[in-house]
């Protein structure tokens, strides 16, 4: 078995030395550049020594040597492709080891290898902004299905960005414009059970979410798009984005989709925020 981690850069090192201190004895054998076939030999020998202390049956110690052995290559997987998405600031010596430790123990199981995209992709967020994501973000990303993060990528194209805060815009969903995402509430509902988002429609809020306007000019980014929102004198309320609210972990999880945009769509947006003449909409 050869080396399955290339460590190139400091960042990278951290990050492979951070997660060798937080999972002790697991990840610890692949933390050099590169591991010979002698060594990763001697790891299988001292974990078949141990079953066999333990009285483990021949059968079984096999068996258990093989999981611990795919768990380790997805493990190593997932580093892998996380190391290239490392900022230079990367600070993965900052992660804390109790979250590294649980991140593991979720995605270890995970063969699939676009899943084991999505989770390299977590692992290097919070390695650049240590804190970025939450344990019940990973949870849900457990949870996840492939068509549920499917639906969920394509709710991305529906999204713009007020500040650094990913705001999701469905003011009609049985409108065609949000086909992608299923016409209706079905598929939203779907993702409001698994704690991405919350439906506000029909709800005890009776109304539209509304985003605060603090100054008098806001800019919102829709992918490259820039929108420039004048907040009219007698708008005492805000700008209304539909009836669908992300929750923390939906935020958090919208920051790693690649959603594409959708150019009828922000045209429909900025209809629909020019007829409620509480605020003036220009193009950038």
């Amino acid at each position: 078995m050869d080396s399955l981690i290339r460590i190139e850069g400091k960042a990278a090192e951290a990050l492979v030395n951070k997660i060798g201190e937080a999972i002790t004895g697991f990840a610890k054998p692949w933390q050099i550049r590169r591991v010979t076939k002698a060594q990763a030999e001697a790891f299988l020998i001292k974990k078949q020594t141990e079953l066999e202390a333990m009285g483990m049956e021949h059968t079984y110690k096999k068996r258990f040597i093989a999981e611990e052995l795919k768990k380790q290559v997805n493990m190593d997987h997932i580093i892998e492709n996380a190391i290239p998405l490392l900022s230079s600031d990367a600070r993965p010596e900052d992660i804390e080891n109790d979250w590294l430790s649980y991140f593991f123990d979720r995605c270890r199981i995970i063969s699939d290898e676009n899943v084991q995209q999505v989770w390299s992709k977590i692992l290097a967020g919070e390695a650049n902004v240590p804190g970025s994501f939450s344990r019940k973000t990973i949870d849900c990303l457990q949870a996840l299905d492939r068509e549920d993060a499917k639906i969920f990528n394509a709710l991305r194209s529906y999204m713009i960005r007020i500040k650094e805060k990913l705001v999701v815009c469905v003011f009609d969903p049985t409108n065609d414009l949000y086909e992608s995402i299923g016409k209706g509430y079905g598929k939203l509902q779907q993702l409001e059970s698994l704690g991405l988002l919350t439906v506000v429609f029909s709800s005890i809020f009776g109304g539209p979410c509304i985003e605060r306007l603090e100054n008098e000019i806001t800019m919102i980014n829709y992918f490259n798009q820039k929108i420039k929102i004048i907040k009219q004198k007698d708008n005492d309320s805000g700008l209304r984005v539909g009836y669908v609210r992300l929750t923390r972990t939906g935020r958090e999880l919208a920051e790693i989709c690649h959603g594409e945009p959708i150019s009828a769509f922000i045209k429909f947006a900025v209809d629909h925020w020019k007829s409620s003449n509480a605020v003036e909409v220009k193009m950038e």
